[in-house]
C-alpha cells in the first residue's frame, strides 16, 4: 500500500481556504490517484473526467493561482492534461518506489537465507515426492531438478504478490481464500496491469459506487467471470479511456 504525503497544516493554507468543498475533494481523488498508479503527478485529462468529483469548474479552481503570482495547485498540460504541482517533493517518483520494493525483496531473501543457515534447514531437500503440486519426481540439491524446483517456488511466490497487489486494489474484500483460488485458477496468462486498468474504470462506474459498494461482485465472481475483459462504456461519465491507459502504458510501462 501507497501513502500520500501531506503537511499537517495544508488545509489552513491560503490556497487550498478558497476551495468549493468539490474542488477540495477532487484534488485529494486525483492525488491518491497519482500516488496509487505512480504517474508521477501527471493525469490525462480523459483520466480526470473520470472521477467521480469532476467538474470544468472545479478544476478551473485547481488551475486558477489563490492570488497573483503564486503556483496553482494543478497546471494546465496543453494537449495532455494537468500535472500536481509540487508533486515529487512529497511524494516519491516511480523510479524511487520500484528501487525501495528492491531493496525490500533483497533484504527479505537475506533474511530467509539467514534463517535457513540458523536452523540448519538446505535450501532445497532432496528426494522430493510432492511439494504443494509443485514436483512429481525425487530430486537432488543439484542439476536441472533442483532449478526447475526454484524456478517453480519464484512463479509461485510471485503469483502471490499479484494476488495480494490484486487484493489491496479490489474494493470489496470478501471472500479472500476463495479469491485467490479463482485468481490461480482463471486468470491464466493475463498479466496484473491489465486486471488494474480494468479496476481503474470499472471502481467508478455508478453501478459500483451505487450504495456504500452494495453491487460490487464479490472478488472470486470477478475473477471466474473473466470480468476485466469487460468493455468501457464509450461516452460514459465514469470510464477511465483507451487514451489515458496507452499514455500509462507508454510512460510508465504495464509494472
Amino acid at each position: 500500500m501507497a501513502w500520500i504525503t501531506l503537511s499537517d497544516d495544508y488545509c489552513d493554507h491560503p490556497k487550498f481556504t478558497p476551495l468549493s468543498d468539490g474542488a477540495f475533494r477532487l484534488w485529494h481523488q486525483v492525488l491518491g490517484f497519482c500516488r496509487k498508479y505512480q504517474t508521477d503527478g501527471m493525469v490525462p485529462i480523459a483520466t480526470l473526467r473520470a472521477f467521480k468529483a469532476y467538474s470544468p469548474k472545479r478544476v478551473r479552481e485547481l488551475t486558477t493561482p489563490w492570488r497573483p503570482g503564486a503556483e496553482p495547485l494543478w497546471h494546465d498540460v496543453e494537449g495532455f492534461g494537468v500535472q500536481l504541482h509540487d508533486y515529487l517533493d512529497w511524494n516519491p517518483s516511480k523510479d524511487e518506489d520500484n528501487e525501495r520494493r528492491t531493496g525490500s525483496k533483497e533484504r527479505m531473501r537475506q533474511m530467509r537465507e539467514e534463517r535457513r543457515r540458523s536452523t540448519g534447514v538446505p535450501p532445497v531437500s532432496a528426494n522430493i515426492t510432492q511439494t504443494d503440486g509443485i514436483c512429481s519426481h525425487d530430486v537432488t540439491d543439484q542439476g536441472e531438478g533442483r532449478e526447475r524446483i526454484v524456478l517453480d517456488l519464484q512463479k509461485k511466490e510471485e503469483r502471490r504478490s499479484a494476488f495480494d497487489d490484486f487484493w489491496e486494489a479490489y474494493p470489496r474484500k470478501v471472500g479472500k481464500e476463495a479469491a485467490r483460488r479463482a485468481w490461480q485458477k482463471s486468470r491464466r496468462d493475463t498479466d496484473l496491469a491489465t486486471i488494474l486498468d480494468a479496476l481503474a474504470w470499472q471502481t467508478q462506474q455508478d453501478s459500483w459506487l451505487r450504495n456504500g459498494g452494495q453491487y460490487v461482485p464479490h472478488p472470486a465472481t470477478w475473477l471466474n467471470q473473466g470480468r476485466w475483459e469487460d468493455q468501457t462504456v464509450r461516452g460514459g461519465p465514469q470510464k477511465i479511456t483507451d487514451e489515458a491507459t496507452e499514455w500509462m502504458n507508454e510512460r510508465f510501462g504495464n509494472g
